[in-house]
């Protein structure tokens, strides 16, 4: 440990270590600090012993390039890879925030409504995962983090995949990993597929809820895993009877010892939980047995209460004429909202309650620029803004460092409430009038005008790709959309491709995406005076490849990150580029690169 201390202010690159944050199976992770993009960093420094097994470098960096595409709001990032003279690092995001496991030892079991709240998110985070074809396999309290928000990301997403390619394949899942280890994962890891990591997300859940895990008082590992795999697990209403039964039975099927009685899918077990938490709503706001008996007498009042009820339809667009609504939207989702410097939540959020009149908006996600801008909500509007955060990994801008100029504001919609349609609804019928021809004007009023839609059709192969349309999940085509930028995301397994595209009232925007095409990419380096630069070494998405720029790299088609380094220049910011059909080098990449002091 003191050497691992004696890490500290150390340069690393481009991070200087400021602070020891733990010890894991893989090695040492520290908080540093980027300067080059000034922001806190998280870095991993595998263990030397690991990098001297050639079967897991070989692993490590196979698995490693597909874990940097994983991009959710609820899994910590991971923003670079590299090889230094302390080892293999792993660079990713840093998150202000304790562990799951901290949580409940610092305050005890979570409340219903806390742990539902946190484990819908992380349900999110594994639907994602599992998507794209990476499970975690290594899935604890302590590999949970939890901001001031409540908001939950998942950490080492597949690294211990990567571990367990050592000759320490068993070895490794003891002490307080073991507990959470599902019983085929401890016969024979061969057989670990993602309802492996349900189990483990549901033993989470019983010892969130609980306080504790069932195994806790076990003698030994030995005893520990026995129980496991054949003993029976105790339900979490046996140690805490006040957990509802609804959300017990949810528990004991995450945590069945046959995968095959289990949730089979992260989305389900997602679900079930909202269901229960629906149901739990709707029995607090059901009035008792006797509370309906003490509301017998009150029949008296009907009539007062619906004079009063119809006054206050009547009244209603008048008292509260300044209200309106806010939808937010953002690119990444799950940025942080703060509306006139208070916190509303994260995005994407719907019809918020907004009073008329000016407010500022603002927006901030780690690894991103923030937003903040000034609108006007004018009376009685719904409004949906739709922001795009910049990545800092792709440079700084000076609207991009903080603040949108006055004239410039995010892409707004409008939708004008009928409310007066419904008071209408109560008012008596308008007396019938003989028609009689309006006077003679010099200006015949204009006819009202519908307005339009417009709609994007997505063509995917694999026909298995998911199609997204501003967060919403599409599954059936042609998509209607307002006139205006919408937000199109596919991904199919590790593959993403993303773009917003502008679609006209009545016109069909049409977009080809195709994962199984190959595209030709021509890298090239030059210095800053636009002189070629050769032999720089090619990092696509993360890992080398054997050729140097310039050279035409094949690459699938989508969102990819090229990375060049060359001795005696400065290591530049990576292109985050989303690549697509070939035509004559329409993929080109060109980076600067500035000569080392």
């Amino acid at each position: 440990m003191q050497a691992e201390s004696q890490m500290i202010g150390r340069m690393i690159d481009s991070y200087e270590i400021t602070e020891l944050i733990g010890r894991g199976g893989m090695g040492v992770v520290y908080k540093a600090r980027d300067v080059k993009l000034d922001r806190d960093v998280a870095l991993k420094i595998m263990d030397p012993l690991l990098a001297r097994e050639e079967a897991f470098l070989k692993r490590f960096w196979s698995e490693a390039k597909a874990l940097a595409k994983l991009q959710n709001p609820y899994i910590v990032g991971i923003y670079a890879l590299r090889e230094t003279e302390f080892g293999i690092c792993i660079v990713m995001e840093y998150v202000e925030g304790t562990t799951l496991g901290d949580l409940i030892k610092a305050s005890g079991p979570l409340h219903v409504e806390q742990a539902i709240y946190l484990f819908k998110q992380l349900l999110m985070a594994f639907e994602h995962a599992h998507a794209a074809g990476i499970i975690h396999r290594d899935v604890k309290p302590g590999n949970i983090l939890v901001t001031e928000n409540n908001m939950a990301k998942v950490t080492d997403f597949g690294l211990a995949k990567i571990y367990q390619s050592s000759a320490a394949t068993l070895t490794s899942i003891t002490g307080g990993t073991l507990f959470y280890a599902s019983p085929e994962q401890l016969e024979g890891l061969g057989k670990v597929d993602k309802r492996g990591d349900i189990y483990s997300l549901g033993m989470t859940l019983y010892e969130s809820l609980t306080g504790a895990v069932p195994f806790a008082n076990t003698e030994s590992d030995f005893a520990t895993r026995e129980k496991i795999v054949k003993g029976r697990i105790p339900s979490p209403r046996g140690m805490k009877p006040e957990i509802p039964a609804e959300l017990n039975a949810i528990v004991m099927k995450a945590i069945a010892k046959d995968p095959q009685d289990r949730f089979q899918t992260a989305t389900e077990m997602r679900e079930a939980l909202e269901d229960f938490e629906a149901s739990l709503k709707r029995a607090h706001a059901k009035p008792t047995r006797s509370s309906r008996r003490a509301l017998r007498p009150l029949w008296l009042l009907v009539p007062i209460v619906v004079l009063l009820a119809v006054v206050g339809v009547i009244l209603y667009p008048r008292i509260f004429a300044d209200q309106a609504t806010i939808t937010v939207r953002s690119t990444p989702i799950g940025a942080r909202v703060e509306i006139d410097g208070r916190m509303i939540g994260t995005t994407p959020i719907r019809n918020y309650a907004i009073a008329a009149g000016q407010a500022v908006i603002s927006l901030s996600e780690s690894g991103y620029v923030s937003k903040d801008t000034t609108i006007m909500v004018p009376e009685e509007e719904r409004l949906i803004l739709a922001f795009e955060l910049q990545s800092t990994t792709l440079g700084q801008s000076a609207e991009e460092k903080g603040v949108l100029s006055p004239v410039e504001s995010p892409p707004v919609q409008r939708e004008i409430p009928k409310r007066q349609a419904t008071v209408k609804e109560h008012l008596p019928p308008p007396v019938s009038v003989p028609h009689q021809p309006p006077p003679e004007s010099k200006k015949q009023a204009e006819p009202p005008v519908a307005t339009k839609t417009g709609s994007i059709l997505v063509t995917v192969a694999p026909s298995s790709a998911v199609v997204w349309i501003d967060f919403v999940r599409v599954q059936s085509m042609p998509y209607q959309v307002l006139p205006g930028d919408h937000f199109v995301r596919v991904v199919s397994k590790s593959n993403v491709w993303e773009r917003t595209v502008t679609v006209a009232a009545g016109r069909a925007e049409d977009i080809d995406v195709d994962f199984t095409k190959q595209v030709r990419v021509l890298v090239r380096a030059v210095d800053v005076e636009g002189n070629p630069v050769r032999g720089a070494k090619i990092f696509y998405d993360g890992s080398p490849i054997a050729a140097a720029a310039p050279a035409e790299v094949k690459m699938s088609f989508g969102n990819h990150t090229i990375t060049l380094q060359r001795e005696g220049y400065e290591d530049p910011q990576p292109v985050v580029q989303c690549f697509e059909h070939d035509l004559v080098y329409p993929n080109a990449v060109t980076v600067v690169l500035k000569k080392a002091k």
